[in-house]
């Protein structure tokens, strides 16, 4: 770890090659990428796994973007999206988002 990041830098955000954490996701660290989390949907009782949906608002532009993910405890939750453009943009009424949430069915909110 002696390579390691001392915080994420959202230009240069390659912890694996590092071997750092997952400090550098935008949900992992939201204000440092310039994005605020609005909503989080997380599948209740997973044990050691996670199946999630985020949305986050871009402070700047207002754009607001949305993600899935899913997995076993490592990886990190969204731990592949290192900038706001690796999540997709949110269209019109927002349908693809909330079909993401209902077909994961049984979540629980927090925001």
């Amino acid at each position: 770890m002696e390579h390691c990041l001392p915080s994420c830098d959202p230009e240069y955000c390659d912890e694996w090659e590092h071997g750092c954490s997952d400090f550098c996701s935008v949900y992992g660290e939201p204000e440092k990428h310039g994005v605020r989390l609005l909503e989080t949907h997380s599948e209740k009782n997973l044990d050691y796994r996670f199946n999630m949906v985020i949305l986050v608002e871009d402070l700047k532009t207002h754009q607001k973007y949305w993600a899935r993910d899913s997995g076993c405890s490592c990886p990190s939750p969204f731990q592949w999206a290192k900038r706001v453009q690796d999540l997709t943009p949110l269209r019109g009424h927002g349908q693809e988002y909330r079909d993401a949430v209902r077909r994961v069915g049984g979540w629980s909110r927090y925001a």
